[in-house]
């Protein structure tokens, strides 16, 4: 007998060679048969993770890493379990190749830093 997948999928913009974290909370009453798998494409198809017959999960968090190809990937996550459900939660993708908000700003905050102190050095000479 052949199952039908519950599938969600999202498109979203990329820059060709930075790396994306995919993080997701996942649930299982491991009642059988089922399956989750995930994976991302950008023109063919890439399995990141999931299995067939997945025991019982109380949300428990998968990640993965994957290098974009192109501008845009999409992610794409199916499930089944016919006697009862695989619950998916908290999907995030993190272009983990970009500096962190905090990081640029405590950058720019030095810079400032040593603009001040140059300005204070030529006004002090003038």
């Amino acid at each position: 007998m052949s199952q039908l997948f519950d599938t969600i999928t999202q498109v979203f913009p990329t820059i060709p060679g930075h790396t994306y974290s995919v993080q997701l909370a996942f649930w299982s009453d491991g009642s059988t048969p089922n399956a989750a798998f995930t994976g991302w494409f950008d023109g063919s198809y890439h399995l990141l993770g999931g299995g067939t017959n997945l025991p019982a999960y109380n949300w428990i968090t998968a990640d993965w890493d994957f290098v974009a190809s192109g501008f845009f990937a999409g992610l794409v996550i199916s499930g089944y379990d016919t006697p009862s459900y695989v619950y998916v939660d908290d999907v995030v993708v993190r272009d983990v190749s970009a500096p962190e908000p905090v990081t640029l700003s405590v950058f720019a905050a030095g810079l400032a830093g040593v603009g001040a102190t140059r300005r204070r050095k030529n006004q002090s000479r003038a």
